[in-house]
């Protein structure tokens, strides 16, 4: 079953999700030629192979044992390095770069701001630093997994104390994409709104997350039924970044830097 937390890309109903992380991973490559890259949380490596085709050297950093063994297990570009490590336990020193990669990661913080002061201490004085997360405006909500999300605003009240300069940009989803998350999002909270006692916060947490994956995938497949494509690669023209009308955005994404790049 897969985690709700990593995204399987290569799964048919994860199809419109992983399409949407292409989206944020395209952006992040116009940032990342010729340089040295760290990723904090990459999952099964999608992304970090992404990014190397215009870094220099990427560093893919996830805790997740099971994550890393399968990112491993494919070939594995020669400027691509994955590592088994947990984000806090890392030292600036060790992952000193050019750009770092922070996707789908501040929400599963109870408190970011030690991971942020880790990303700007790493992140080299010319340097970015992108951070993506779900819009609290449009998600699901309610995900075991996270403990915060974040409106654009509140975004960039928690950024701007560790780097001053912070512009956010969305994902951005054409009608058919936003119809499929409104529908997702309709389903999902009409299924929670069977738990009346709310058993949910009060169960092990473990036993909440592996519930939601069950519902989260049931949900995906139940969407989906009856198209005839639904790869990820059929659903990425309809996701997009732009900077713009952030109420509207699927995910947010924070482009930090130490100083004006003007």
């Amino acid at each position: 079953m897969p985690s709700g937390e990593r995204t399987p890309y290569g799964s048919r109903s994860w199809a419109p999700t992983a399409a949407q992380h292409r989206a944020a991973y395209r952006f992040a490559s116009a940032y990342v030629h010729g340089r040295r890259v760290v990723e904090i949380g990459c999952g099964f490596g999608f992304g970090a192979r992404m990014l190397s085709e215009e870094a220099v050297q990427v560093l893919a950093v996830d805790n997740s044992q099971e994550a890393i063994a399968a990112a491993s297990k494919e070939p594995v570009p020669a400027n691509v390095e994955f590592r088994l490590s947990n984000a806090i336990g890392l030292s600036a020193d060790e992952i000193r770069c050019d750009v770092l990669v922070a996707f789908q990661v501040i929400e599963h913080f109870p408190a970011a701001d030690g991971f942020l002061e880790l990303a700007r201490d790493a992140t080299r004085p010319d340097g970015v630093c992108l951070v993506s997360t779900p819009n609290a405006l449009l998600s699901v909500g309610d995900n075991p997994y996270h403990f915060r999300e974040y409106t654009p605003s509140e975004l960039q009240r928690l950024l701007v104390p560790h780097f001053p300069y912070v512009e956010l940009f969305g994902v951005c989803g054409s009608q058919r994409a936003l119809t499929y998350h409104g529908h997702r999002r309709r389903l999902v909270r009409s299924i929670l709104a069977v738990d009346v006692f709310g058993l949910r916060r009060v169960l092990p947490k473990k036993a909440t997350q592996r519930a939601a994956d069950y519902m989260g995938a049931a949900v995906k497949r139940f969407l989906l039924r009856g198209q005839s494509s639904s790869r990820s690669d059929d659903w990425d023209r309809e996701y997009g970044v732009e900077q713009g009308d952030l109420e509207r955005a699927l995910d947010l994404i924070a482009v930090c830097r130490h100083g004006d790049p003007h």
